[in-house]
């Protein structure tokens, strides 16, 4: 790729919502040309492909349903995508199963009926790898992937959950979005959803339930609720962009009036992400806030940039927040670049198993550099970082092109973070962020009851302890 005009990268923010969470990516995006392969595989690819048009040409599998154009431009996206692997792919490269697996994507194109079945083999292809943090976006999904990393998000705004109860099992509306579609057509939380597209609500599973809700549904909602006539509706909400919050603080008491605890709770990293951070501890500290609870459980990364803006709010000038490993080797740190307003104040961190790459970096810098005592659980182990490349075809490859260590260069991936105080705690967001509305003066007493805020509020209360954190 050395000298291609058309290399051209370039920093880009994403969000991650936490509702359609994934499995957590810190990413950069990147225009890219078709890569020059090996001489050898050159010929090979060019040869499988121009045999493999004429016969398209010539006779069609039966019951095939992609053209030979659309197969010939899946055939472009596997070398394109193999290139752009290849070239910047962080981890070494098992380089005869790697060009095995690029003629057998070439072969087995071949015999793709749909495209979804064209970027199920690149994506078996990728495997090869070993790394499940690189994968291929499909078009459709790269539309939705792209809404993420302008702070939106793709969805009806509304969550619901199935629940088992002796009279048969039900699904529920567990939250709503304010301003989003589902808000807009008059759903409550607690209404029920008795059909889903045509289909029993009780019947679909979770997942599938959880992904119905990303695109234009068809829904049978029954009001359940105090005082008003027990209706069904007949519902057809359009998926739309809606705004995601990635920040929630809240006020807590200390022990003495002077001793309030500011509490932020990090929901993703994305474009709104430092903005939004740094609009909630100016507030909390113009409250009166001394000491700060810094909630990361259930976040599973994002753009690494908005964790190293976060990190300049709270650390000195010059702290390292990672350092960073290519393919070639070490680069060197990434450090704060201003003196943080806040840098020196108390703070805790509460973390668990999804607490993942960007958020365990900021959990890391601030542990290393601050002092911050980590509370919860062992994180998840992702200290590796995504290049965001898109295709010619508009797919979307994801590759990993870095590793993290640290600041006091101890590895995060596939290790992870150990608490420095355990405490039990959901996969997700803590219950208290998940009620509709979040009224100020609840938020701050259900959050309080939340055994780990109080751990972490204790811990604050005492004089820091210096310790060897890992």
């Amino acid at each position: 790729m050395r000298g291609s005009r058309c290399q051209r990268p370039f920093l880009r923010r994403a969000i991650v919502a936490q509702a359609l969470k994934q499995t957590g990516s810190d990413f950069a995006h990147e225009r890219v040309c078709i890569p020059k392969f090996p001489k050898g595989l050159q010929a090979l690819v060019a040869a499988g492909v121009a045999a493999f048009a004429s016969a398209l040409v010539a006779a069609s599998p039966a019951g095939a349903t992609l053209g030979p154009a659309e197969v010939l431009q899946l055939q472009d996206t596997v070398n394109e995508v193999w290139g752009s692997a290849n070239s910047r792919f962080v981890d070494p490269i098992d380089r005869s199963a790697w060009n095995t697996a690029l003629q057998d994507a070439v072969e087995h194109m071949r015999h793709a009926e749909t495209k979804e079945d064209g970027y199920g083999i690149i994506q078996t292809m990728l495997a090869t790898l070993g790394d499940p943090f690189t994968r291929i976006l499909a078009p459709s999904q790269s539309q939705v992937f792209q809404a993420d990393t302008t702070g939106q998000l793709v969805h009806i705004g509304m969550q619901a959950q199935r629940a088992d109860t002796e009279a048969g099992p039900f699904v529920r509306v567990s939250f709503v979005l304010t301003g989003g579609p589902a808000h807009k057509a008059g759903v409550h939380v607690g209404d029920i959803v008795t059909a889903i597209n045509g289909r029993p609500a009780a019947s679909i599973s979770p997942k599938e339930l959880s992904g119905l809700l990303r695109h234009d549904v068809q829904l049978l909602v029954r009001q359940n609720r105090p005082k008003v006539p027990l209706t069904t509706r007949n519902l057809y909400l359009q998926a739309r962009p809606v705004e995601v919050y990635p920040v929630i603080y809240s006020l807590l008491p200390g022990e003495k009036p002077d001793a309030r605890v500011g509490y932020v709770a990090i929901q993703s990293f994305g474009t709104n992400t430092g903005h939004d951070a740094a609009a909630a501890l100016h507030s909390l500290h113009a409250q009166g806030a001394s000491s700060y609870v810094i909630d990361l459980r259930g976040n599973s990364g994002g753009l690494v940039s908005a964790g190293v803006d976060i990190s300049g709010l709270l650390l000195h000038k010059d702290d390292v927040f990672v350092h960073v490993s290519h393919r070639e080797g070490y680069e060197g740190p990434m450090s704060v670049e201003e003196e943080g307003f806040l840098a020196g104040s108390p703070m805790a961190l509460l973390v668990n198993n999804g607490t993942a790459s960007t958020s365990e970096m900021l959990a890391a810098s601030l542990r290393d550099n601050a002092h911050a005592r980590l509370i919860g659980e062992h994180s998840y182990g992702k200290g590796r970082t995504q290049r965001i490349l898109n295709m010619k075809d508009g797919s979307t490859l994801l590759v990993s092109t870095s590793l993290v260590t640290t600041p006091t260069f101890h590895r995060i991936d596939k290790v992870g973070l150990q608490p420095d105080l355990f405490c039990k705690s959901g996969a997700d967001l803590p219950d208290a962020l998940k009620k509709e509305p979040l009224e100020d003066e609840k938020l701050s007493r259900d959050l309080q009851a939340d055994p780990c805020v109080r751990l972490a509020m204790h811990t604050l209360r005492d004089a820091p302890v210096l310790i060897d954190h890992l």
